[in-house]
């Protein structure tokens, strides 16, 4: 009777063993959820799956815990929708009670039967600690838990678009300059928490994961940011042929603080094997620049991206893809940011106009005798070399007391330069006069008896004429060059008349002169094309020089 009622008493001690952690064995490994859009019409995707416009359904592995879709509309910028485990299933609730009458049940059947040497005791101990850990392991099992039965998608931003009277705008740089220290990680059980956080205004200081300064540039940035401006309208797709220092901006971007936001870890036995949802913070100096790239505002944004899943086993290549898009989704939220603030601020309004009378009295400088005839291998003695920081610039010299015409390029916003005579002679110039949207100026050296060329008065220098520019060689000496080609074209835009010449150009020959085989001058070199094709140069006229920087001769 005794061997039997120990044999029972076994039987019921390894079936409340086996009731214990039921919870576990009863839950759904797959739970359905159904998803809707705030933005009507805009695309729900999981992976490569499509699940449907403005809503959708798809069963999910609970195993993952963590997922992200993906809601895309045209005209909008598309948002990953972040979420995770976050309740306990009925399962949990279920298995739990059974959990603690199996382990109770157990422990007193053990107890009532101990044996004289307390066995039974040691058993209902056993069956204790079994209980306990099953329970744990219902608590902590992601197979328990479950998603929300529908999630609604946050209103996606739209691109606001580049309006009538605002300036087309290019990214000129983008780097990182983040101080040592200044690269953080914060972690956090579920997105749940993160976003209390947020909505509390409680911010966690995060572990510093950066031993040194980090200073770089990144062209991949760069291009991302300029396609967002390209959805916006804001780069000049016609392709014109003229750059217009009216309506044409820069914007340099320069991230100052990194830190990552990581959803990780509550789940420890979900099989996920390391998943997680990552985020990144950025804070963000954006400098406006004018045509000249000379800076006009700073903006400091502080934005934070959408969550991405992090895979699990992901390798270094597959961390810094998802790195590197990560930050290019904070990057376009904080260009949209700025885009509203330059628009609230109207520093992107066009507001002048080139062809506008100058208010300033006239310069009159001596006349230029246009009869003697030079031949353009005469001219290099007219011609000047402008130092300005560590770039060279060409300049014209048309007076013989000292006054010489460059491009606003070669100054900028300078009010002295060093300037380089032909014969290697130097003297500081001051800047007299001069005209950005025109690109043109004025530059007055304490020198006389120098030998200028004669500024022709023809608006419209006749197209198939030769010419020939004239200026700095385009490497760091003193010397000039010369290069020959035709008058290709004349242009007018915004009162201004351009000439257009197939000659060789060079950076350095930006404020050179244009001449004819007489050696006057017929135009002031402003740039060149390289983005569409060579051999296509441009200058303004000396006309128009004269009329926008009001210079006449006695």
């Amino acid at each position: 009777m005794g061997h039997s009622f120990k044999a029972i008493t076994a039987a019921l001690v390894c079936a409340c063993l086996f009731l214990s952690g039921c919870g576990y064995f009863i839950a759904s490994r797959k739970q359905r959820v159904a998803f809707t859009t705030a933005t009507p019409g805009a695309r729900i995707i999981l992976g490569e799956d499509t699940l449907g416009i403005g809503t959708g359904r798809k069963k999910l592995r609970k195993s993952a815990v963590y997922y992200c879709v993906t809601a895309q509309k045209d005209g909008y910028k598309p948002r990953s929708f972040a979420f995770n485990l976050e309740k306990p299933g009925t399962s949990l609730y279920v298995g739990a009670a059974i959990d603690v009458a199996a382990g109770v049940t157990g422990a007193l059947i053990s107890t009532s039967a101990k044996n004289d040497d307390g066995s039974g005791t040691t058993s209902a101990i056993v069956e204790g600690v079994f209980t306990l850990a099953f329970l744990g392991v219902d608590k902590f099992s992601s197979k328990t838990h479950r998603f929300k039965n529908k999630y609604t998608i946050p209103e996606l931003m739209p691109y606001e678009s580049r309006e009538a009277n605002e300036k087309y705008l290019l990214v000129n740089r983008t780097a990182i300059d983040v101080k040592k220290g200044d690269i953080k990680v914060v972690n956090y059980k579920t997105l749940e928490k993160e976003r209390n956080r947020q909505l509390n205004g409680r911010e966690k200081s995060g572990k510093k994961i950066s031993r040194d300064r980090l200073n770089v540039e990144q062209t991949i940035f760069t291009y991302s940011l300029n396609k967002t401006l390209n959805k916006m309208n804001f780069i000049d797709t016609s392709r014109s042929v003229f750059t217009d220092v009216t309506n044409s901006m820069y914007i340099d971007a320069t991230i100052k603080n990194i830190k990552f936001h990581m959803i990780s870890g509550k789940y420890n036995n979900s099989g996920n094997g390391g998943g997680a949802l990552l985020a990144v913070e950025l804070s963000i100096e954006w400098n406006l620049l004018d045509y000249y790239k000379q800076n006009v505002a700073t903006i400091t944004t502080r934005e934070t991206s959408d969550y991405y899943p992090l895979e699990a086993g992901s390798g270094n290549a597959e961390i810094n893809t998802l790195v590197t898009t990560i930050i290019k989704d904070n990057l376009e939220y904080s260009l949209m940011a700025v885009r509203k603030d330059l628009r609230n601020r109207s520093l992107i309004t066009i507001n002048k106009a080139v062809g506008s009378t100058p208010t300033e009295a006239a310069i009159e400088i001596a006349p230029v005798a246009t009869t003697a005839v030079k031949k353009p291998s005469e001219c290099y003695s007219a011609s000047v070399v402008i130092q300005n920081g560590k770039k060279n610039y060409s300049g014209v010299i048309i007076s013989t007391d000292g006054y010489i015409l460059t491009s606003y390029t070669s100054i900028a916003n300078a009010t002295k330069v060093a300037i380089t005579f032909n014969d290697s002679s130097k003297a500081d110039a001051e800047v007299v006069r001069k005209n950005a949207d025109g690109n043109i100026a004025l530059l007055k050296v304490n020198k006389t008896g120098l030998a200028p060329l004669a500024l022709s008065s023809d608006a419209e220098p006749e197209i198939g004429n030769d010419a020939w520019i004239i200026g700095a060689s385009g490497d760091t000496s003193s010397y000039t060059s010369l290069s020959k080609g035709i008058i290709s074209g004349v242009r007018k835009k915004n009162g201004v008349t351009m000439l257009q010449t197939d000659a060789s150009i060079n950076a350095s020959n930006s404020g050179g002169a244009v001449i004819n085989g007489n050696g006057i001058i017929l135009g002031i070199v402003t740039g060149k094309l390289s983005d569409l094709t060579e051999g296509i140069g441009f200058g303004i006229t000396a006309a128009d020089a004269r009329r926008l920087l009001n210079i006449k001769y006695k």
